[in-house]
């Protein structure tokens, strides 16, 4: 039986095959640390990763086992852990940080979100479709541009619940600023969801990209208030949509 012990692997070999599709890199926040690679039993293979959120817990899964419950192990190789990710359902790739390929240009920030309207309780903010894409395809940007903890409920029995995520060391000019959060705040709901969990957190991310409205329930001291934001397309978007409307158009009146 063959034992090897990888720490920061230095290559990419997971999808040697040119007929294989490119992999998908996670954004979850999980941090691959080193992989133990056993060749003899590959279910006995272990991978150990780090949450990129404080505190930063660190555990050790093995194939079929899940990492802080917004992961599943798929396969691990010498150079990276195939996952399946929890709230999208997808496989996605884990590697090193330093085998995880870049942009050779950073991608720009796009224009910022645009308040409309804004009351004591009531804040509408509109966001076009490109800073959606920008955001959800950079988790690390809104992971930088604050730091959200699990707010804790106090029950009658004496246990604590989550209820919900309390946002602090906003970045100024980052996208949690621009969405008119303030430091203090704590995250209750999306969409009358409550936000009750990590699990809900990574499932909302994962999915706010085709939501054409999110509505957020905001605690602000002892004042409930309500963000609701729309999604706009601009010119630039706007072509695939009206050519998959002429397209349905043309096919309900029967045309070739």
């Amino acid at each position: 039986m063959k034992i090897v012990l990888i720490l920061y692997a230095a290559s990419l070999t997971l999808f040697p095959s040119a007929q294989d599709p490119p992999p998908i890199f996670s954004n979850l926040p999980l941090e691959l640390l080193g992989i133990i690679v056993n060749s003899g039993s590959t279910a006995k293979s272990v991978c150990l990763i780090r949450f990129a959120l404080p505190p930063k817990n660190i555990e050790t899964v093995r194939p079929g086992e899940r990492a802080f419950e917004l992961a599943e192990i798929q396969k691990i190789d010498s150079d990276g852990v195939v996952i399946k990710n929890l709230a999208s359902n997808s496989l996605e790739y884990l590697t090193f940080l330093k085998n995880r390929p870049f942009p050779h240009h950073p991608p720009s920030i796009p224009s910022s979100p645009q308040v409309t309207a804004i009351s004591a309780d009531m804040i509408n903010i509109d966001i076009s479709a490109d800073v959606l894409d920008h955001y959800t395809n950079n988790l690390s940007e809104i992971l930088d541009s604050a730091y959200a903890a699990p707010h804790f409920r106090q029950e009658k029995d004496g246990k604590q619940s989550i209820e919900g995520f309390e946002i602090s060391r906003i970045k100024k000019g980052g996208i949690a600023d621009r969405l008119s959060l303030q430091n203090g705040d704590i995250v209750l709901a999306v969409n009358g969801e409550t936000m009750d969990s990590l699990e809900k957190v990574m499932k909302l991310v994962s999915q706010v990209q085709n939501m054409p409205q999110a509505v957020m329930t905001v605690l602000r001291g002892t004042q409930k208030i309500t963000i609701a934001f729309t999604r706009k397309y601009s010119g630039s978007n706007l072509g695939p949509l009206r050519d998959a409307f002429a397209e349905s158009s043309r096919l309900e009146k029967g045309g070739s």
